[in-house]
């Protein structure tokens, strides 16, 4: 059955399980809204049901253009996207998701990641938009799950972009330590500084950065990502983008350069050698790449 659309309205409250406390929850959700407001461009906000739970999308750009899907990063949403929007929807028509069991407006509760859940999740958000195939940008967490949904759907995806993707190489110790330390320590306050810590040098705009700190003080983060197979990664035939981060904490970004490249075909790297995890600014680089006609094999 063809999934639904249904209408969101900016007094929804977030469902308290992913946070720490109900205020919190309440509070999150009240901002979602108030910031949402600010989207540059024009937009149309829908939610979806799928197999694993509703799904909020916010769409930008002429409906006719070209669709390229966004994945946001773990303990944020979709307004992270909100200063590549202006750029990229001139071009394509985007569709930002706000990923099941993450702070956003999707439903909150969370697949397991070892079978196949997340990639049914994105077959029914393709088929609840009539897409057949579409260009995937993810950060983090949400690269892993664009590179899983390419993996098994090559022909769906016509061009991945991944920004220093989950699911490629293991976190790093240092990071797991300290991530540790700071929450049983420091608690609250140690989570204010892990949050620093990951952004590196990137600046989010200064709004959105105090509201993703306040997220990430209180939301309750998921358990590890799986590695994907080698034989998974070989299926990836389009061409594909990955913007690495030289300060990223959490990947060593050289061990991601060298897996994909020994894995797959067609890679092109963008090494920012300043840069953290929370990469920023790429919005001339991925526009670019979309942009770029490539020849056929």
């Amino acid at each position: 059955m063809r999934p639904q659309f249904s209408a969101k309205n900016d007094t929804q409250v977030m469902s308290n399980s992913i946070y720490r406390n109900e205020t919190a929850a309440t509070n999150i959700a009240g901002k979602y809204g108030e910031l949402l407001r600010h989207w540059p461009v024009m937009k149309d906000e829908s939610t979806i049901s799928t197999r694993h739970g509703d799904t909020f999308i916010i769409a930008s750009g002429h409906p006719d253009n070209p669709p390229l899907i966004l994945f946001h990063g773990m303990g944020v949403n979709s307004l992270m996207w909100i200063n590549d929007i202006n750029t990229l929807s001139k071009s394509y028509r985007i569709y930002c998701i706000d990923t099941l069991g993450e702070p956003g407006r999707s439903a909150s509760n969370r697949p397991s990641l070892k079978g196949d859940a997340y990639v049914e999740w994105i077959e029914d958000i393709y088929e609840a938009l009539g897409i057949q195939s579409a260009a995937l940008i993810g950060i983090s967490f949400g690269g892993y799950l664009a590179l899983r949904f390419a993996c098994e759907h090559p022909d769906k995806v016509s061009r991945l972009i991944t920004l220093c993707p989950a699911g490629i190489v293991r976190p790093r110790l240092s990071f797991i330590l300290k991530a540790l330390f700071s929450h049983f320590i420091f608690g609250s306050l140690g989570r204010k500084w892990l949050f620093r810590h990951i952004q590196g040098r990137d600046n989010l705009e200064a709004k959105n950065q105090e509201f993703f700190s306040t997220i990430f003080q209180e939301f309750k983060g998921r358990g590890s990502i799986p590695i994907i197979p080698d034989e998974k990664l070989a299926h990836l035939y389009c061409p594909k983008l990955l913007i690495v981060g030289g300060k990223d904490v959490i990947f060593d970004c050289n061990k991601i350069l060298l897996r994909l490249a020994r894995t797959t075909r067609e890679l092109e790297i963008m090494y920012r050698a300043t840069s953290g995890h929370m990469l920023t600014e790429c919005t001339r680089e991925i526009d670019r790449f979309l942009m770029t006609e490539f020849a056929p094999d």
